[in-house]
């Protein structure tokens, strides 16, 4: 899901439709929307706990052939004779294929209230950002927000509320013919001094999925040089 990509917004905000239009009138027949651990308002999805299992439910749904034991089973739960696809609050038998174009009508109304008319703003930046927190919880020590690549359910994974605050940081590249011949990095410094050049010197690279060699002191001097900025020695006191 690339940041510079239309199709990437069009289909999170379908995906968000479809199980809104699905189970949200089970949520509201049931007294689940009552509850604010259960709640779709501002929804985000999890591969996690009760929204990863409806999730994998909702694919299920669509992808397998209606006449399929697994369909049923998960269309039609506990061998209920309704399936998710009706609407018990307005007592309406719904086929999928409704389902899906109801959806898919709200998600592309959903983008229009949220970036406007026109296509060429309708990018998947637009809508996810990523921030990297400070340590200390300090918004002013933070980066970002800014718009990124991925979301939950990709290798580049970034999930959560907007903007995302979480997902895989270190990233490294090891030559199993030489282990030593390895590349990494991660979003922030060496430093913790954020009044340091080296506080968020490896951000943009991070950002920008680029990498910096590791270097391996096999002899260390433990002498300022091109790879080494700074020496400190800790020294016990004198009895």
């Amino acid at each position: 899901m690339n940041q510079d990509e239309k199709g990437p917004l069009i289909w999170d905000s379908f995906i968000t439709c479809y199980f809104e239009e699905v189970f949200k009138p089970w949520w509201r027949f049931s007294g689940l929307d009552q509850f604010e651990r259960y709640s779709l308002k501002d929804f985000y999805f999890s591969f996690a706990g009760w929204k990863g299992a409806f999730l994998q439910t909702l694919e299920v749904m669509t992808t397998e052939p209606v006449s399929s034991d697994l369909y049923r089973a998960a269309a039609y739960p506990g061998g209920e004779s309704t399936s998710w696809f009706y609407n018990p609050v307005y007592s309406e038998d719904r086929h999928k294929e409704q389902v899906l174009a109801i959806a898919f009508l709200k998600g592309v109304n959903r983008i229009k209230e949220e970036f406007g008319p026109d296509p060429e703003n309708w990018t998947w930046g637009n809508r996810h950002k990523r921030r990297i927190p400070s340590l200390l919880e300090q918004k002013q020590l933070d980066r970002g927000p800014y718009p990124a690549d991925g979301n939950c359910r990709t290798p580049n994974a970034s999930g959560g509320k907007e903007p995302s605050t979480h997902g895989p940081s270190w990233r490294m590249i090891v030559s199993l013919k030489d282990p030593c011949e390895s590349w990494s990095i991660y979003p922030g410094g060496q430093s913790e001094d954020p009044f340091s050049p080296h506080y968020d010197d490896q951000f943009h690279l991070w950002k920008d999925y680029r990498y910096k060699k590791i270097v391996f002191e096999t002899t260390p001097a433990y002498k300022l040089s091109d790879n080494i900025k700074a020496v400190y020695r800790l020294t016990p006191p004198k009895r």
